[in-house]
């Protein structure tokens, strides 16, 4: 089975990412773990969120042309050698290791198995790779237990399970680096269940005003906020995230002013869906006022319906558990992004597999709304609609009626085709 990068028509062309809110929550920890490299770290996690989002198979392959077109890094400043890469770092440790590998290279420079992640990318990726992440606070994930989902704690994570260098060959016949990966499980999970949905076309205009660190801390304390718009903060910890450092001859009055000047630039980004207002507050025996608040404000966007967001995660992780099954019931079936669909479709429309159907749809079920939806028709009878499906469109037609007669469903197909033969009428 290939990766894929399938996107399903139905699927938002907007580059929302649902990142794992644990890391959302812990943007002061992010950049302790990143240091320098700390915005193209965030920059890599919500692409991976992204991919994960619309990609039908468990293993992605990195694409850094399109991660520099999203993020508008200039592709030599991402090849460029790193100042210390952390594997070389590693390596030196252990005597003679980083001499081995480099003897390995000169013999054979696609060597991938002894290959150095030494440019400004490739260590940031083998840092998410070989890197844990380690929790100050009590996180939450979640974890299938039967047609439900229990919540644990996590005490850490390492963000990318495997990492694979590889070469392929272009048109030009010259040979390319790309890097396959897969994402840890609790990550995975936790991009339907606990997440904190972060935008990544405004990233790019957000790192050169120095404030994408402050944006990601900022959208999931609004995500975090119930029945309020405001938030009491902590001045330094604000400081930390505007990337506003203590230095010797400055103030904190000076530093307050220059907080006020990184949210007037954010509050100017067009593509934000949102306004973050500082002001400030005296805090319990302070003579100044210091303590800020944050009060946000939507602004007019147009906004996508929270339920069509559910059916295209509950579409997505149906089709993501019906290939599995496939591949477990043809394991010899070569299953690729072209192909994907139209085997889904004849899966779907077999009299065979009652079982493995079943289970595709109530796993899907419960990893997207956390358990097995009770206003929905059970099992076998969903299982029998989704065998006269012929497409995408009636499979999400299926997929999203919580309880639906067979007559009810034809209906909905009748509907719908008269629908976009209307639409293509008037197109012309």
């Amino acid at each position: 089975m290939e990766s894929s990068n399938l996107v399903s028509s139905n699927m938002s062309d907007d580059r929302l990412a649902r990142v794992d809110r644990n890391l959302t929550d812990a943007v002061p920890l992010l950049k302790e773990y990143g240091g320098d490299d700390t915005s193209l770290i965030i920059a890599l996690l919500g692409y991976f969120s992204w991919k994960h989002q619309t990609n039908l198979f468990d293993i992605g392959t990195f694409n850094l042309d399109e991660f520099c077109e999203i993020f508008k890094y200039q592709k030599p400043n991402l090849l460029a050698l790193h100042e210390k890469p952390r594997q070389v770092e590693r390596l030196k440790r252990s005597k003679g290791a980083y001499e081995r590998r480099l003897a390995a290279l000169e013999k054979d420079r696609y060597d991938v198995e002894n290959h150095l992640y030494v440019s400004v990318i490739e260590n940031a990726l083998f840092t998410l790779f070989a890197e844990n992440i380690e929790y100050r606070k009590p996180t939450r994930y979640y974890v299938q237990n039967g047609k439900t989902m229990k919540v644990a704690e996590l005490e850490s994570i390492r963000i990318l399970k495997s990492l694979k260098a590889r070469f392929i060959e272009t048109r030009s016949r010259f040979k390319k680096i790309v890097f396959d990966y897969t994402l840890d499980d609790s990550f995975i999970t936790n991009m339907s269940l606990f997440f904190c949905e972060i935008s990544l076309d405004p990233i790019a205009q957000l790192r050169r005003a120095n404030i994408d660190e402050l944006y990601v801390y900022l959208k999931n304390l609004k995500t975090n906020l119930k029945d309020t718009n405001k938030a009491v903060l902590n001045f330094d910890e604000l400081c930390l995230v505007a990337n506003i450092q203590r230095m010797e001859g400055r103030e904190e009055k000076d530093r307050k002013k220059y907080l006020k000047q990184k949210f007037d630039k954010f509050n100017k980004i067009k593509e934000l869906s949102f306004v973050a207002e500082l002001s400030f507050i005296k805090g319990p025996n302070s003579r100044y006022a210091y303590t800020p608040v944050i009060t946000f404000n939507e602004k007019a966007v147009i906004v996508r319906d929270k339920s069509e967001i559910r059916i295209d995660m509950l579409m997505h992780t149906f089709y993501k558990e019906c290939l599995s099954a496939i591949s477990k019931l043809h394991p010899k079936v070569y299953i690729t992004d072209d192909n994907a669909i139209s085997i889904i479709i004849k899966f779907l429309q077999s009299n065979n597999y009652q079982e493995e159907k079943e289970t595709a749809y109530i796993n899907a079920q419960v990893k997207t709304f956390g358990e097995l939806k009770l206003n929905y028709d059970n099992a076998p009878k969903r299982v029998e609609l989704l065998r006269s499906v012929k497409n995408e469109r009636e499979i999400r037609l299926c997929l999203s009626s919580p309880r639906i007669t067979t007559g009810q469903y034809n209906q909905l197909v009748r509907i719908d085709e008269l629908v976009k033969l209307n639409s293509r009428k008037n197109n012309n």
